[in-house]
């Protein structure tokens, strides 16, 4: 099972750096899916992975209701995700409906 994770980003064609809040991770944190770089379309797995940290309750394990995290962990909510750079997305298995 995935565990979703947020990741640090460098693109090894062109050097453009990024964050997402949409990595998945394997049990030994490695990343499954790459993101592609919005400068290079060069495809690039993330350099460094943390656990999302719930910006209501600032813990790991979340302990918010489901009100709560409709503010949403570790994202913007003015910036939308880019479906279309993101390989689990492009796989058939949106991150986000």
């Amino acid at each position: 099972m995935s565990r979703r994770r947020y990741g640090y980003f460098e693109c090894d064609d062109c050097g453009r750096c990024w964050e997402s809040a949409h990595v998945y991770c394997d049990e030994f944190d490695e990343a499954e899916y790459e993101q592609d770089c919005e400068e290079c379309g060069a495809a690039c797995l993330p350099d460094r992975v943390e656990p999302l940290i719930c910006s209501e309750c600032k813990l790991v394990d979340c302990i918010c209701t489901d009100e709560d995290l409709e503010k949403k962990r570790n994202v913007d909510p003015d910036k939308p995700h880019m479906k279309e750079l993101c390989h689990k997305c492009q796989s058939g298995d949106p991150c986000t409906e």
